[in-house]
């Protein structure tokens, strides 16, 4: 190497290239390489002509693996140029690889401008060797590890999970070799769907593939996880940064576990896992690198949560606890504590703690300064808490006590509100939520407000508040025709409206129907039973999906009738 370089050193890689050429053609292919190898070191970019005279020199000499590897790299520098395809094709043939050689003709033609040159040529080819292979190369069968260049084999299998890459394994010996040396690939663990107990060695074979370059690991489905699976999981994924466990036996398993995972940003734990409110807040404390941490179905311990000191991380938490706990449960979550050890939260779910655990707790939200989702649905307070002014979404669905007498901060920026089953919800207090921000809420949901009824609604929309709504869940209300019809002209953005449970008619959806510009687009009205199916077959003719559907029927047929309703 080092004399080929003192024999051009003065020479430019241009003229290093003609010398290699007037070699060639004097057929002194050792000297020729010489002259490529030294060009090719020197251009930067290397242009697809060199890499064609190389890879020429390459099959003169016999040495028709590195010419495929110069010829295949001609097609990665330019897809356009069909010189790439008709030197692969060419050595492909020489190798007797006719079936692969016609994959890579066809493939050029596809890329191949028809004013290029050689376009003709490369069809020439293609028709040659489909006239000598006969019909058997007219398959449509093509083996896309063959065909496919490397890297957009790799963009493919990146793309169809971890129960496709399993499969591909079981395709054949040469797909398993390939997928088993494909390490960028196996970036996800997916044992959410185990048809039998997830072996020790089956687990090792995942990892080994994966060569600790794993970064999510989906757990679940599993009577229990044994502590060698989550372990191995932890230590072995060094890039480990998204766990997700459902519904497994946890134990102490999650709490030795857990921490040894230093890049971990996401955890979360999800349906019938077991997991104690004690564990949550080891967790957190042990896991400084958490942003995301999602926890449901948590069992009170019966003592007051101990939050580490630090979650300044800490951006979406999630603390939910079982729909249905012991009787004798009992928790305090320590909420106060919380935000203020958290105080970048964005989004923040404290759900289902409905027992009298928060009676002598009030929380305070005001410093969650950057918080724009809060979910509360059913949770009990003894008074309704105070809220950050940053709110774009809340959820407070079936919160006893939120009514007339609760202090509402005004929320400026709040676009989605869900108000259901709040039936101590007044007026006076609804217009407290909706008065600072007029003009933005885009979603509302008044589902079963027993204390609110359609004078309350024709009310709110004289004042403009209900202007920009997209979606509106009004069921069980007392709403009739007139108020529908009212709210149409005063509502042109609406697009999902739940009428459900209400006393409304079929007037109600053909003034829909026939309203100029509607941009309503999903109706529910189930057990409406004034409702006719011409009046729902209208709506559905002018497109907008109607959901109609009765649970008291007077007999089976007309239980059948009302379904066709919906789905004919």
């Amino acid at each position: 190497m080092h004399s080929s370089i003192n024999e051009f050193r003065s020479l430019s890689p241009g003229e290093v290239q003609k010398i290699g050429q007037t070699r060639y053609r004097d057929k002194n292919y050792d000297a020729a390489l010489r002259a490529f190898n030294t060009a090719i070191a020197s251009y930067d970019p290397v242009p697809v002509e060199l890499y064609d005279n190389r890879a020429a020199t390459y099959e003169k000499l016999g040495e028709r693996t590195k010419a495929l590897r110069d010829a295949k790299h001609m097609i990665q520098l330019d897809k356009s140029d069909a010189k790439g395809y008709l030197r692969t094709g060419k050595i492909l043939r020489l190798v007797g690889q006719d079936r692969v050689a016609v994959g890579i003709y066809e493939y050029g033609l596809r890329n191949v401008l028809t004013s290029d040159p050689h376009h003709k040529l490369l069809q020439g080819m293609l028709d040659k060797l489909s006239d000598l292979a006969g019909n058997d190369t007219n398959t449509t069968y093509r083996d896309p590890l063959v065909v496919l260049p490397t890297e957009l084999a790799y963009m493919v299998f990146g793309q169809i999970g971890f129960y496709g890459l399993m499969s591909g394994l079981r395709v054949s010996k040469r797909w398993n070799a390939c997928l088993e040396s494909m390490t960028p690939v196996w970036t996800e663990l997916d044992l959410t769907r185990p048809r039998k107990p997830v072996r020790q060695k089956a687990l090792q074979a995942c990892l080994r593939r994966a060569n600790g370059g794993i970064r999510r690991a989906m757990l679940g489905s599993l009577p229990s996880i044994g502590e060698h699976v989550l372990q191995q999981v932890t230590t072995s994924c060094k890039k480990l940064e998204c766990l997700e466990i459902r519904d497994c036996v946890l134990g102490n398993t999650l709490t030795t576990a857990a921490p040894q995972a230093r890049n971990l940003t996401t955890l979360i734990i999800r349906g019938e896992s077991q997991i104690t409110l004690g564990t949550v807040a080891f967790i957190l404390s042990t896991c400084p690198t958490l942003v995301r941490g999602e926890f449901f179905s948590i069992i009170s311990s019966g003592v007051v949560a101990k939050w580490p000191n630090d979650l300044g991380r800490m951006r979406h938490l999630a603390l939910v606890g079982r729909a249905a706990p012991p009787p004798q449960t009992t928790a305090v979550l320590n909420l106060d504590n919380l935000i203020e050890r958290a105080p970048h939260l964005q989004s923040l779910t404290v759900a289902q703690w409905m027992r009298d655990i928060f009676i002598y707790e009030v929380p305070d939200f005001r410093p969650l300064y950057q918080l724009e989702k809060l979910d509360l649905h059913h949770t009990k307070f003894r008074l309704f808490p105070p809220l950050p002014t940053s709110l774009r979404w809340l959820n407070v669905t079936g919160m006893s006590g939120l009514g007339p007498n609760s202090t509402i901060m005004p929320l400026p920026d709040m676009e989605t509100l869900l108000l259901s089953e709040c039936t101590r919800l007044d007026l006076p207090t609804l217009e407290k939520f909706l008065e600072a921000g007029v003009g933005k809420l885009r979603n509302l949901s008044l589902q079963n407000c027993s204390s609110l009824g359609d004078v309350d609604l024709l009310i709110l929309l004289g004042r403009g508040w209900l202007n920009g709504l997209r979606e509106l869940n009004v069921e069980g209300l007392l709403v009739r025709d007139e108020c529908v019809e009212a709210m149409l002209p005063k509502m042109p953005h609406l697009r999902r409206i739940n009428l459900s449970l209400t006393p409304i008619t079929g007037i109600s959806l053909k003034a829909i129907a026939v309203k100029k510009n509607s941009q309503v687009r999903w109706v529910n009205v189930d057990d409406c039973k004034q409702v006719g199916l011409d009046a729902v077959e209208m709506l559905r003719d002018k497109g907008v999906r109607v959901e109609f559907l009765h649970t008291h029927f007077s007999s089976t047929s007309e239980r059948r009738i009302r379904r066709e309703a919906f789905y004919v």
